[in-house]
Formats: C-alpha cells, sequence, structure tokens
C-alpha cells in the first residue's frame, strides 16, 4: 500500500513538472477570460445568473426574487472571477515547453 502511495505521488510531481504546451496555455487563457468576463458581467447586471421570477404574481415575491437573484449572483460571479485569475496567473507563470 505505502509503495502505491509513492507511485502516485511521484506521478503527481510528474505531471506538475511538465511543461505546457501551447494550446494547453492558450485554453486555460481563454477560459481564465471568460470566468473574469463572467465575474464582471455579474457585477454589473446582478440579474445576469438569475432565478425565474415570471412564475411569481405577488409584488412581495418578486421583491425577495430580485434579493435571492442579488445574494446568488455576485459570490458566483467573485468565485469564477478569483478562479478566473488564479487560471491565467498560473497559465502565464508556466512556460510553454517543446
Amino acid at each position: 500500500m505505502a509503495d502505491e502511495k509513492t507511485t502516485l505521488e511521484e506521478k503527481v510531481d510528474a505531471l506538475r513538472k511538465e511543461p505546457l504546451t501551447a494550446k494547453e496555455k492558450t485554453g486555460a487563457i481563454v477560459v481564465a477570460v471568460v470566468l473574469i468576463a463572467l465575474c464582471i458581467g455579474v457585477w454589473l447586471l446582478p440579474d445576469l445568473i438569475g432565478v425565474d421570477t415570471s412564475e411569481l404574481s405577488a409584488r412581495r415575491g418578486r421583491g425577495i426574487a430580485r434579493m435571492l437573484n442579488f445574494i446568488w449572483s455576485r459570490p458566483v460571479g467573485t468565485v469564477a472571477g478569483v478562479v478566473g485569475l488564479l487560471v491565467g496567473w498560473s497559465a502565464l507563470k508556466t512556460k510553454v515547453g517543446t
């Protein structure tokens, strides 16, 4: 069992040390830009990721749904932006191998 752990750890270390290909780096940068754009979009338009309020008929119900949209979308957008920054930073920091 201990041999399996060491081999798994060695495999993970080997994967971390491998250089990125240009295609992987470009893909990571595209994903980072999309996630950061989602974050900016959610902060500028809080209803971008929203809950459907068309079924609610009462004014108070729509108000509560709007507040839930605000509470839901901002943290989700912020997490997406942070993940985008981390992915982008690691992609830019990593050198492209041959």
